[in-house]
């Protein structure tokens, strides 16, 4: 081990992996210089460092998604529903559900 000062003085998030049926989240992100512009080095948080106000924030973005996507798919519509609020991630709300048919989920 060598010890130092890290040249870095920021760290931006590069990447997020998000998938909603199997619950979990992903980011990586870069050790960033914001006067060279050079990057130090990598690092990743996955589900269990999450605050809750992060978690709300997926479930913003999922509905917000979900809404874009229903525009394009089923014309001009808006999504009554919200997300559960225990977990950014839905237990049972796919296209089924959308469509209002009562359907198992796969």
């Amino acid at each position: 081990m060598i010890p130092g000062t890290p040249k870095f003085n920021a760290l931006v998030v590069a990447e997020i992996a998000i998938d909603f049926l199997k619950s979990t989240a992903k980011a990586k992100a870069a050790f960033i210089n914001t006067l060279s512009g050079e990057t130090h080095g990598w690092t990743e948080g996955s589900n269990t460092i999450w605050s809750e106000q992060t978690k709300i924030k997926l479930r913003e973005l999922r509905e917000s998604m979900e809404i874009d996507l229903a525009v394009v798919h089923f014309g001009d519509t808006q999504r009554t529903g919200t997300a559960p609020t225990s977990s950014p991630f839905p237990t049972n709300d796919g296209l089924g559900e959308h469509l209002g048919l009562d359907v198992d989920q796969v």
